[in-house]
This record gives structure tokens, sequence and C-alpha cells, in this order.
């Protein structure tokens, strides 16, 4: 737009604010510039003469107008510096108007540039005046007022042109003109903010403002008034602009009150008008009122426009606001509670937050495509339903059919060759390309994202085809199905078709492969493949429950061995979710029990019976879940369970704890806070039990009594879960046992206390007075979910329990631990598994650990440690795991000797005519087989005291040229006799590096452990050297 446009009020203000800001910004460099030049001032060359000076400061002090220029061009010929306190003093008791207040900006500028000290006396002389002023009380508070917002601005000039960097003081002298808490001083005080935000707004703000900036916007001549160095942090300027929107709603209350005494007096001034008794008082009265209101109005809009703050006024339909909010929330507050009620219903149908999200939560492919590609009639996937009982209809339908397909099909053409243009490449160009894709579909993401891709190539024909490939066969079947499933009620949704088409051919299939009644493996598992899909397709809303009921009555009326799996997929898949759903459970109750009696009634192999009876139990949720009816709680405890079990996560942790300080707490709010965290502690979820022993741990510093209930009351449910042994409760007691390791982490329990919980989960229920029935049944010899939950207390602690002071305890524990699996009849892979990473992650790859092979010796061992313990004569548990090994290997050692005899001679009798090199190499391969043994169980022993390594440890011919390295070491160990014998291991090895002497320490005893071309080599009294 061309300049003549430009209204001439708004060109005029960006000219007088372009000059101001090249004012500020010259002198800003001049400024800065000064604090690096005070070093390089020959203020020895200056006027130093008394009344040379003197009369130069009789002259400032005054400042008269026709003496500025002067004052200005001679300051620089004196040297001031003993009376800078004077001249600051002087400046800040002059009376400055708006006229004055760029000169003594140039005044204190000049000044700053020869004095160091200047600038921060100046800052104290105006703080000064501005705390003496505010307590004033004169006649006219007007002046005041006027005087004080000139101040202001003044500190505020020097703050931007660089002559004080004293942003604290600044805002600390705004904040005391401004922060007042009665009417008067506060209405009379507006015009200070209002004068900061207009004059250094974009400044120190960083806010160009909503009217500047459109106006800005509009017209392409005006100067650029935004070019100016940023001299406020963001963390600051946030500070500010959150002051000043907490000043604008303070005074939003004033402008209220203000408003509701005009309307007030208008309803008087028209009954006085009416009644003819209107005085000149009231009339003067309303006046005021009325001005008041709109110079505040104008005030508060001003400055929320400058600062692009929140204003919105609309007093004058309060009211009528008022009832219809009333309405509203009416309104609102039933629909939240119908919703709630749904809520509740359908919290019931899944067991996980995760699953529910997964099956219920189905984006709108509207929202992310194109609408254009929803516009055409096809993409509707409305698909006209023939009558089958007319074949001259079908055919006609039929040719019909062809002709839209063909019309199709060339839309298709056309479509593919515009997307085709496109650089897009997830966009697929045909269905070929897309059908590649679908083998992929193994998450959610992935299947959202087919979806958007479906329906780029989406007509008629395309959907039949991708029925088609839904249902092929696929080896990981089991992993696809339910993401396939959801990618079909993601495009059900908009093409209604698709799912018809597959629930169609699903149960058709379906009921073909029964009708053909053939037991091989194929079409039994095409059978239990289809029924699958029904079932996640029924979760998922685009099969009708009623349908994949009547398949499970049809499946129990015709029940034998063969519909035993298809009943298992059933209840497995859908079970559950039939159940939960109040319009389903009484008719899948009912079949439920008709299965019942047919289970009973039937001879079934044991391995269908426990499956059958598996999949009915997980069908059915437990009868407290069941039972549980909703209870009336106060506004309280509905508080605390939502601070507890809503709001608490890793960000508002210290919100919540801060927040539960502050009430006031007695018993009844302990047991509110006890039923919070035990619900959200007991969920199962590591995150929810971290922080529920973090709130615990808070709570210990001043409700211990509190803190002491919990954890008695954990433990009692550990107790409580040992003795009753119920499978269903299992997650639940891992849960438990979790928490009171993470409460240790959190120093609310002792480590003697996790100790004690250690031992009572091995010890409880194998107590002297328990007969063998009652011990079977707490603790079995197949049971092993104590092992998971005593690997589920020390994850947690594990980098604690480990240290020095506490390892022997910890040793003697696993010792105990051991005996207890090795106990058991057998142990699965994961089981076992589970324990190798526990030992693991306890040993942090020392070799401290050593793992006991059988139950006889683990026994063995404990007898003998609580045999010494009770005699006191038990020095460490170590020394004594030591001594147990040492004692083995001799053992072993007879034991081995004995066999290598006899295996010898038997090989000299039977195999006479052999070769005598064949005889050397087996003889060599089992000498070497017994030489490993005992190496690596010395070694075991070796690694478990770091003393024995830097004592026993001997090194002697080092050879670099040849790269050899020799080292012995001595063990002094005892037999079954109580004789002492030594044990000597002579270890070699080729070094690759010219290393020190030192690393040979960690090459012979490394944790690796891998050593080469070793010669074991044992020294005994009265023995011969083998």
């Amino acid at each position: 737009m061309d300049s003549e446009q430009i209204p001439e009020e708004i060109k005029k203000f960006f000219d007088e604010r372009a000059q101001l800001q090249s004012f500020r910004r010259q002198l800003r460099l001049q400024n800065i510039k000064a604090k690096e030049n005070y070093a390089n001032l020959k203020m020895d060359q200056r006027v130093l003469k008394l009344q040379q000076v003197t009369k130069f400061l009789n002259k400032l002090k005054g400042s008269r107008p026709m003496d500025r220029d002067a004052i200005l061009n001679e300051i620089d010929n004196y040297n001031l510096q003993n009376y800078i306190s004077e001249i600051t003093i002087s400046i800040a008791d002059y009376n400055i108007t708006d006229n004055d207040i760029l000169y003594f900006v140039q005044l204190c500028s000049k000044l700053h540039q020869s004095y160091e000290d200047f600038n921060i006396q100046m800052v104290i002389q105006i703080q000064k005046q501005i705390k003496t002023i505010i307590p004033q009380k004169e006649k006219d508070e007007k002046v005041v007022a006027v005087k004080r917002r000139d101040m202001m601005r003044f500190i505020a000039e020097l703050f931007v042109v660089g002559v004080t960097s004293q942003y604290d003081k600044m805002m600390e002298c705004l904040k005391d003109i401004i922060n007042h808490k009665e009417a008067r001083p506060l209405m009379l005080n507006v015009q200070t903010a209002l004068m900061f935000s207009d004059r250094f707004g974009f400044e120190i703000t960083r806010r160009k403002g909503i009217k500047i900036s459109f106006n800005y916007n509009k017209y392409d001549d005006l100067v650029n008034i935004f070019d100016f160095d940023q001299i406020v942090t963001p963390e600051k300027i946030q500070k500010i602009v959150m002051y000043f929107q907490y000043y604008l709603n303070i005074l939003m209350d004033h402008l209220k009150n203000l408003y509701d005494l005009k309307i007030q007096q208008d309803e008087k001034l028209n009954k006085l008008i009416s009644e003819e008794k209107l005085t000149e008082k009231d009339e003067q009265e309303y006046t005021r009122t009325r001005n008041n209101y709109i110079n505040l109005y104008e005030a508060l809009s001003t400055i929320a426009d400058n600062l692009e703050l929140d204003f919105k006024v609309n007093f004058g339909e309060e009211e009528r606001e008022k009832k219809q909010q009333k309405i509203l929330e009416e309104q609102r507050r039933k629909k939240l509670e119908e919703e709630e009620r749904l809520r509740q219903e359908s919290e019931n149908l899944f067991d996980t937050d995760e699953e529910r999200a997964f099956y219920e939560d189905i984006f709108d492919l509207k929202v992310k495509l194109p609408g254009s590609l929803f516009s055409n009639n096809y993409f509707q996937g409305n698909v006209q339903k023939t009558s089958a009982n007319n074949e001259n209809d079908d055919d006609l339908d039929q040719d019909n059919d062809n002709e839209k397909e063909q019309e199709e099909e060339e839309e298709e053409e056309k479509k593919d060759e515009e997307d085709e243009d496109k650089d897009n490449d997830d966009i697929p160009k045909s269905y070929e390309q897309f059908k590649k894709n679908l083998k992929h579909c193994v998450s959610q993401e992935k299947a959202d994202l087919l979806a958007e891709q479906f329906v780029y190539v989406n007509n008629k024909q395309n959907r039949k085809k991708l029925v088609k490939d839904i249902l092929e066969y696929r080896k990981e079947y089991n992993l696809m199905v339910p993401h396939l499933c959801r990618f079909v009620a993601v495009i059900s949704k908009h093409f209604k078709d698709l799912g018809d088409m597959v629930v169609e051919k699903l149960i058709k299939d379906f009921d073909s492969y029964r009708e053909k009644q053939r037991q091989d493996f194929s079409f039994r598992d095409k059978k239990m493949r289809y029924l699958k899909y029904l079932c996640e397709l029924a979760k998922f809303r685009v099969l009708e429950l009623f349908k994949i009921l009547n398949i499970f009555k049809s499946l129990v009326d015709d029940f034998n061995t063969q519909q035993v799996d298809l009943l298992c997929v059933i209840m497995d898949n859908v079970g559950r979710f039939i159940y939960n759903n109040q319009e389903t459970r009484f008719r899948y109750i009912t079949i439920l029990d008709q299965l019942n009696v047919h289970l009973r009634k039937a001879n079934l192999p044991t391995n269908k019976s426990i499956q059958l009876e598996n999949s009915i139990s997980l069908s059915k949720p437990s009868k407290k879940k069941a039972i549980k009816s909703e209870k009336q709680r106060t506004e309280l405890e509905q508080y605390i369970r939502f601070l507890v079990l809503e709001k608490l996560n890793e960000m508002s942790f210290r919100e919540v704890t801060a927040t539960i300080q502050k009430l006031k707490w007695d018993e009844q709010l302990d047991d509110y806070c006890f039923n919070a965290i035990i619900k959200r502690a007991l969920k199962g979820r590591i995150d929810d039990i971290q922080l529920c022993a973090g709130l615990l741990s808070f709570l210990n510093t001043f409700r211990p009594t509190l803190t002491l209930r919990i954890v008695d009351d954990l433990l009692e449910k550990t107790i409580y879960g040992m003795e009753q042994n119920e499978v269903q409760e299992q997650q639940k007691r891992i849960s438990v046992v979790r928490f009171l390791g993470e409460l240790y982490l959190y120093q609310v329990v002792e480590i003697d206390f996790i100790f004690d919980l250690l031992y009572l989960c091995i010890d409880f229920g194998h107590e002297p007075f328990r007969t063998q029935e009652e011990i079977e049944r707490i603790d079995s010899q197949e049971d092993l979910f104590r092992i998971s939950m005593i690997c589920n207390i020390l994850e947690p602690v594990r980098q604690y329990i480990t240290k020095r002071r506490t390892f022997p305890k910890m040793l003697r524990f696993l010792i105990f631990f051991q005996r207890y699996i090795l106990s058991k009849k057998y142990v699965p892979i994961d089981i076992e598994f589970m324990v190798l990473d526990t030992f693991e992650s306890l040993d942090s790859g020392s070799s401290r650990l050593t793992k006991i092979k059988t139950y006889n010796d683990a026994n063995e061992l404990v007898n003998s440690i609580e045999q010494k313990e009770k005699k006191g004569t038990l020095k460490t548990v170590e020394e004594e795991l030591k001594v147990f090994l040492g004692n083995l290997i001799l053992k072993n050692n007879k034991l081995q000797d004995n066999n290598n005899n006899s295996t010898q001679n038997d090989q000299k009798q039977n195999q006479t005519n052999k070769a005598p090199n064949e005889e050397e190499q087996k003889l060599k391969a089992i000498n070497q087989q017994y030489d490993d043994d005992i190496e690596r169980e010395l070694n075991s022993i070796i690694n478990h005291d770091t003393q024995i390594q830097s004592q026993m440890l001997n090194t002697k011919n080092v050879n670099y040229k040849k790269k050899i390295i020799n080292a012995t070491a001595k063990v002094n160990i005892q037999d079954d006799s109580g004789q002492t014998k030594t044990i000597t291991i002579i270890k070699k090895k080729k070094d690759t590096q010219k290393n020190d002497i030192t690393n040979i320490n960690n090459f012979i005893y490394g944790p690796d452990g891998l050593i080469q071309n070793e010669q074991i080599q044992f020294k005994m009294p009265k023995t011969k050297k083998k």
C-alpha cells in the first residue's frame, strides 16, 4: 500500500517511535563500550580547580533548559569523581517531567561513561526517592501519582539505554508503585503500569502490541520499530508477563465493582428523573462513577493490547449468562453421569487400558485423508443386497455389477494416473503394491497406516480382493489376526460392505469345514483360524455378538472331543468380553452351565479336560469383582482418590505431595490415603509401585503411623497369599512383594526387613508343627511361584544388597535359596532363566557366586552353616563355602582316580589289539576333562577372596620376546579327615601385548575365565605327583 494512503496519525506515531529507538540504540552502544574504556580515561587532565568545578556543579544542579546543551558539552572537561554522590542526589530530587526525561538520560549516560560507580549510586537514589514518595499523603494525590510515574519512566529509560543493568531493582520499583490492595491508590497508579507497557513494552517484554503489529503488517511503507536488541532473558520476560496478567486480573475485580455501582446509579438516576427529584449532587456522583469506569476500562484494554494479554469484559450479559450457565451445567452433569455409567460398564469389558484402547479407539480416516477420497458413491460401501430366490434378478444384478465394475476400473485407472504424479512413497500406486505391505500388519500403528493406504486404491473390486488376501493362511496368523481385524474395523467405519463381506466369508467357510467332519490337522487349524477371526471382529463390534453366541451354542450342542479346541478358542479370545457385556451375559452363562454338564458326563482325555476347565475359569472374572457395588464416598475421599489414582505421576509428583501435606490430617484422612495407595500399588504396574513407594516415603516424614500401617498390611497380604496359595491372586502377590522391595529403595524399611521377608518366602509353610498334607497344600514340590516372588524382591534391591556390608547376608540367603530350588521336583526353563538372570545381576560379572548342583550338597552346606552358627565357630559364610567346595573337589578327585584306574584296566584287557597311539589319545582326553573340571572349581574358590589373589600370586619367567607368562597360585584346603593339603596351579598363556606385570592378576583371575594352553599340577603330602 502507498505511503499516501497511510493515516497521518499512524505514520506520525511510527516516526516518533523510530526516532526514540534510534536515540536509545546509540546511547546503549556508547554506554556498553564505556565499560571497557574506564582504564583509558585521562582524568588527571580534566579541570580540578575548586572554583571552576563549583560553578559547573551549580549550573548542573539547576539544569535550566537554556544551559543544558552547554552542560552536556562541558561535562567531560571536569573531574567530578568526588562529587558523584552530590550529583545523584540533586538529579533524584529534581522534579523530572516528560520533557526533561531525554536530557537527564543523556546526562546520566555522560556521567556513566566517565565514572564507574555512578550507575549504582544513581539507582539507589531513585529507589529512595520512590520509597519516600509512596507513603506521602498529600491533598492532591494525583500529583504524587504523576511523580511516581515520571520516576518509574526515568529508571526504566536508564535500564534500556544501558546505564544500569540492575533489572531486579527496576522491577522492585515498579511493584512498589502499582502493587496496592486499596482501591484508591490502585486506581491512581494504573497510569504507571499503562506508561510502562506503552513506552517499554517491546524493549523489555518483546511484545509488539496487537494494534501496532496489525498496522505494521497492514501498511508496507511504515518504518520498522521492532529492530532493538533483546536486553532481558526469556525467563524474566515470562515472569513480567505473568505479573502483569495477575495485575490485570486484580483490576478486573475493581472494574466489575465499578460496573455494578454504575448500574445501581443508572437505576437510581432513572427513578429520580421520573420522580423529578434529580439533584446536581446525584448527577455529579453518577458522572464521576461513569468516568472512573470508562478510564479504568480504557487503561486496562490498552495494557492488555500492548503486552498481548487476555482481557475480556462482558458484564452486561453476565446475569443472563449465569442462568444459561446453570442450565448448561445441569445438562453437562447429566451427560457426565451418563458417560460415567457407560464408562463403568465398558471398563469391565477389557482387562487393561491398553487393550481397551486397541479395540475401542478407532480413528476416523476422514481426519487424516482428503475428503475427495470419500465423495464417490462406490467409496461409501453401500452394496445392494439381492434376493437369492429370483434367478433372473440375480442375472440382471450381475450384469449391472459388471458394468459398475468396468466403470470403477476406469475411474481407478484415472486415479492411479493422478497418484503417480505424487512424490509421497507411502501412497501405493496399485493394489498389488498395497498387497505386499499387508503381510507386515503386526502392530496397531501398521494396521492404521495400511488403512490409510488402502483408501487410495479402494474400489469394490479391490475390496473383494482384500477379503481373500486377509483370510489367506500365514504362519504367524496368531500374531496378525488382531491387527488385521483392527484394519478391517477402521476401513468398515467408512466402507461398511468390507466388514459384511469378511464376516459372510468367514461364517460360510467355517460352516462348510464343520460339515465335512474331517479330523486332520489342516482342517482343524483352518476352523480355529476362522473362529479366531470371528472372535476378534466381535470385539471390534464388526460382528454382532449374538452371531458368535450362536456358533458357541451350536458347538456345545454338538459336544465331543473334536469340538474342545474350538470351544476353547471362543472362550479364550472373546469369552470374558461376552461375559462382561450386560446384553449377552445371561445367555453366555446359560450356555456355560450346559457346557459344564457335558464336561461332567463326557469321558474326555485328561489334557482336554484341563484345557476346557481353564478356559471356562478364565472367561469369567473373579466373584469379588462381580459382586462389588459402588460405594458412596465423601468429597475428601474422592479428592484423595483423584490425587493418588489419577493425578499422581512423575511430572506432578511434587505438586501432589505438596497438596497432600497441606491437608488437615486425622485418622479418617489416614484411611483414605491408605486405601488409595494400596489400590494404586496393587494394579501390577512397576511405575505405579515406584510412585506409591515415593509417596509413602514422603508421608513417612510426618505420618509414620500411616507408613507402618501400610507395611504391616503388605506383610499380612504376603503371608495370607502364601497360606491360601490361590492361582488367581498370583499377580497381586507379585505386586505386594515388589512394593516391599521398592520401599527399601526409598528408605522406608531397613535391609534386615528385606532379608526377613526373603527367608519368610522360603520357610513359611515348612514349620515342624505342620502336617505333611498342610505343607503340600501351602507349598508343594510342584509349586514354583515363590521363586518368582523372591526374584521380584531381589530385582529392585540388587545394586544395594551386594555391597560389602550386606554381601555375607546375601551369600547366606542364596545358599538357602538354592537348597529351596533344588528341593523342587522340576524347574521349567522360564523359571530357570529367571533365577539365572537374578544370580547374574547379583554377581555383576565378578564370579563370586557359586551354583550348587545337587540338593544333598546344598543341604549339607546349610546344615554345616547352621551348626557352626549355633556353636559360634562360623567365621564367615564365604569361608565355609570355600572349605565345602574344596572338600567336594577332593571327593571328586578320589572318585575320578578310581574311575580312571578301572577304566584303564578294562581298556588294557579288552583292547590289547588296538594301536598304542589311540589308547594314549583317549587317556589324554579323560585327563584333560578331569583337569578342566578341577581347574574350574578351583577358580570359583580362588575368586571368592581377593586377598588370596594378592597374597598367594607369584609371578616369574616373564619373557617379552617369547611373549610367555608363567604364574602360580596356591590354595590350602582340608579333606574329610581334617588334614590340610596344598594345591598349586601353574598357568601359561601367550601374551599378545606388552602388558605390565600387574595385568597378570587380571589375566589369571579375570571374570571371563578363558585360559588357553594351561597346565595344572597338584602337590600333596604323602601322594604322588599327578
